[in-house]
This record gives C-alpha cells, structure tokens and sequence, in this order.
C-alpha cells in the first residue's frame, strides 16, 4: 500500500550531483517588525546537493558579512556582535538530510541550521522543478531566532511586540548538475 509520506529524492530531484548557481539563487528571510516586515538576503552563498533514488544531501553556506536589507546601516547592526557577530560566525550553515513527499510536488525537508554558533533542527516546505541540467528548488520554513542566540537589546525586543522572535527563510535556487 501506497503512503503519501515517503521518503525520496529522485522526484524532488533527479539522481546526481548538483552545485548552486548563485547568479540564480536568492537566500532570504523576513521578521516581523511592529507593523511591518522587513526582507533580507544573503548575496554570498553557496550550496552542494547530491541525491540518489533513496537520499538527499543538500549542504549549503552563506556568509554573514554578505548580508543585506537595502539599509546600509541595519545591514552593519546585523552583522555587529548584537545579532550574527560575524567576525566570530561568519557563515551561516545548513544540512539538509531527508526529503519526505508530503503531498503532491511538496516535499518536507528535514536537517540542521546553525546559526551564530548555534545548531539546531530545521524543517522547510519545498517543491523543484528540472529542466535538463539545471533544477530549481523553492524552500520556506522558520526558525526561532533566540533558539539560535540572536537576542537584541531588551529596549528593541519589548517582549516581542517590537521584534518577532520567528524569522521565516525563504530559498530560490538553481543548482547545476555536476558532471
């Protein structure tokens, strides 16, 4: 019998190995804050995935002093030792290790991300389209940014209500089939 929750790779992607194209790939997150929602994005990254019929490696990086919001001065505070301290944790890693067919063409992707230092589980929505020798990947999920140790000032946090404490990630990626 026929489960709609399976683990596979091969049609999330195709068997290979795969390296991110980052003149086609968009890292980014977004947080609540007050009444809006500031975006950011990482324009260094870089990401190798390999899949067989039964797995998925993804494992991908990006660096913290590449960050940007469009605000110059935000983008300094965001890489200051208040939020990634990326003179300490200059890159931003995450270990994907299982693609489980949810429904349809998407895909719950299970790993790790860490963050300032900081490990922890991750789970991101994801659907991939190939084309030939490319595939493009679209992933979201959120994480809890204090789980990570990236806590502002109490005078900005105002116990959530200025800051919200889940960030969502949003990833669009085209990898290249290696070989």
């Amino acid at each position: 019998m026929a489960t709609d929750q399976q683990t596979v790779s091969a049609t999330l992607v195709p068997a290979g190995e795969w390296q991110l194209d980052p003149a086609h790939t968009s890292a980014g997150f977004r947080i609540r804050k007050l009444f809006w929602h500031p975006k950011g994005r990482f324009r260094d990254v870089s990401a190798r995935l390999r899949a067989t019929e039964q797995t998925l490696e993804l494992t991908g990086s990006a660096r913290v002093a590449s960050i940007t919001t469009g605000i110059p001065p935000r983008d300094l505070h965001l890489r200051s030792a208040h939020f990634f301290a990326a003179r300490r944790h200059p890159t931003v890693e995450l270990e994907i290790s299982e693609a489980t067919r949810i429904s349809g063409d998407a895909y719950r992707l299970l790993g790790e991300l860490t963050l300032k230092g900081v490990t922890r589980p991750v789970e991101l929505i994801a659907a991939a389209h190939a084309h030939g020798d490319h595939v493009h990947v679209h992933a979201e999920g959120s994480v809890d940014r204090h789980a990570h140790g990236l806590v502002a000032p109490a005078f900005v946090e105002l116990g959530g209500f200025l800051l919200g404490r889940e960030v969502e990630l949003v990833l669009d990626a085209r990898f290249q089939r290696v070989g």
